[in-house]
């Protein structure tokens, strides 16, 4: 498939399933995030996309992230995130933290007379992959000396089952999880905020992009976000390569933040809208690099070992916030952030519809971010000695 065909897909095939969407109930039940990720696996696992590099669509997909984070950020009521969810999100941030831990401990317990010397490695590789994101996990391959051939089995595993974990929560995870923990309680001030939450529950308002009379505002602030975009791009090649994704959201994250509190910017109209839809693109793109033929499982030891580090950990976090009375939107997004990354928090927020989380999943991934780097070389040279 011609390279440029390609990237019309992934930009054009958004506005034809929010088309889909409004025309046919049926369709739309389905949901916009669930279709563009079966757009991206159609695109990928049936034309031969071996001739562009998988750089160039990790690249892309970072590209598209980074562009809609701003746009998200714009209309939120930040005042209203201070003063009512981030102490509860940093505490659901830290049970994660320890429920991935825990659940690692007791892997690498049992995993350890079978594999010795893999065990300490797979907990590593777990505990940073798990409280941060894949971005982590160079910088702990190279620290606990982790062979290429069992890297690549974890990542190819990891990859799989953390999709298969977006999708839970995309679809049935706030049903199931709403049966023991608590209803997130919307404030009126962040309820009222610009019609956020409309614009969430609403799908017809997204052929007001093309509007003239949106438009012209709207990219204005898509300029806006891409001069903030190179501007953190810029502040994230003093850092390094490994710390750059983590510096680059950061950047974004504080100047969306301190951006949306100008009155102008955060009543411009349909900026969330506009952010998901450069989401779906990013949807897209990562479904046409999940190949099915990962699913031919060659070493099932390893599939449970990562299979129970995400679901186990997810299990026993809520778990925790169960006790601490955290609710169940709070406890998604910082799930999402410990297990995923920052970019799938959007995806999430969209999907319950309340875009008053995404500032917790975002600045919480970061704390993830960060975090991860210390806690898996750490957690991993610890049971190394243990072992």
């Amino acid at each position: 498939m011609p390279t440029m065909f390609l990237f019309i897909y992934f930009l054009m095939m958004p506005a034809i399933i929010i088309w889909a969407c409004i025309q046919f109930s049926a369709i739309r039940k389905i949901g916009i995030v669930l279709l563009c990720y079966f757009a991206g696996l159609f695109i990928g696992n049936v034309f031969d996309l071996s001739h562009i590099p998988p750089a160039d669509l990790e690249t892309f997909s970072g590209i598209m992230i980074m562009i809609a984070l701003p746009l998200l950020l714009f209309s939120l009521n930040i005042r209203s995130w201070f003063s009512e969810l981030a102490g509860k999100a940093l505490l659901s941030m830290i049970l994660a933290i320890t429920s991935v831990t825990i659940i690692v401990g007791v892997l690498t317990f049992f995993y350890s007379e079978r594999y010795a010397e893999e065990a300490y490695q797979l907990a590593g590789l777990s505990v940073g992959v798990y409280t941060g994101g894949t971005p982590n996990l160079a910088s702990i391959q190279a620290a606990l000396d982790v062979n290429s051939d069992l890297f690549a089995v974890f990542l190819a595993y990891d990859t799989v089952l953390s999709l298969l974990f977006i999708v839970f929560v995309l679809t049935i995870g706030r049903s199931v999880f709403q049966l023991i923990l608590p209803r997130f309680k919307q404030q009126n001030e962040s309820a009222n905020n610009n019609g956020d939450i409309a614009e969430i529950e609403d799908i017809t308002l997204y052929k007001d992009l093309i509007k003239p009379s949106y438009l012209k505002y709207l990219l204005g602030a898509l300029l806006l976000s891409i001069i903030l975009f190179a501007i953190s791009f810029g502040i994230s090649s003093f850092f390094a390569s490994s710390m750059q994704t983590a510096v680059i959201i950061l950047c974004i994250t504080t100047f969306g933040v301190a951006i949306s509190l100008i009155d102008r910017v955060r009543q411009i109209p349909r900026t969330f809208s506009f952010g998901m839809y450069f989401i779906y693109i990013f949807c897209i793109i990562i479904g046409s690099m999940t190949r099915l033929e990962n699913l031919s499982f060659v070493n099932g030891d390893i599939f449970i070992y990562v299979g129970t580090a995400i679901f186990g950990s997810m299990l026993l976090h809520a778990l925790f916030c169960k006790i601490f009375s955290i609710d169940t939107d709070t406890f998604l997004v910082t799930s999402t952030a410990a297990i995923c990354s920052p970019p799938f928090i959007p995806l999430v927020a969209a999907s319950i519809k309340n875009p008053s989380v995404i500032l917790s999943g975002l600045s919480m991934g970061i704390l993830g971010y960060i975090a991860g780097n210390y806690l898996g070389i750490s957690i991993g040279l610890l049971f190394r000695s243990w072992i």
